[in-house]
């Protein structure tokens, strides 16, 4: 089986299982927080950007976020180039930048970029997995800002 079939299987069943995704309970209230501490809020993502524009606006959050950095294809990408080239053009401080997700990879690109990383053991990967990054690991969202207020 070719990498262009399996992109192909995995993009015509991916809409039946999206129109399945919930939102995370506590997802708005944690960016809401955010948008009162004036933080810039990007999404990275190695999906469909306009898949992903389309879920934010089923949701009612899409207002949150400043920009989505995601594929222009159904290939995918990379997160951290992506993030990489993101920093540099918007000339964003290590210090100031924080890395929220909910795999390994997202704290590979927290450490590419220099920034800071927290998981979500709700997503995608499990918590043990999650936990051998060394990051810092929450079950629930709004967990998050007592972290980054203790730090």
């Amino acid at each position: 089986m070719t990498f262009d079939t399996i992109v192909k299987e995995f993009y015509e069943s991916y809409p039946k299982y999206m129109k399945e995704a919930r939102l995370i309970p506590e997802a708005p209230q944690l960016l809401e927080y955010f948008k009162e501490k004036g933080c810039r809020q990007i999404i990275i993502t190695a999906a469909h950007t306009p898949d992903v524009i389309e879920y934010l606006c089923k949701f009612g959050i899409k207002n949150y976020f400043d920009a989505i950095l995601g594929s222009g294809d159904l290939q995918g990408g990379s997160k951290i180039s992506w993030a990489m080239e993101y920093a540099k053009n918007e000339n964003l401080s290590k210090e100031k930048m924080l890395v929220i997700g909910d795999t390994a990879h997202d704290a590979e690109t927290a450490d590419a970029i220099g920034a800071d990383c927290i998981l979500f053991s709700g997503g995608h990967q499990t918590l043990s997995r999650l936990k051998a990054t060394g990051r810092p690991v929450v079950k629930n969202l709004l967990e998050i800002p007592d972290l980054i207020e203790q730090n």
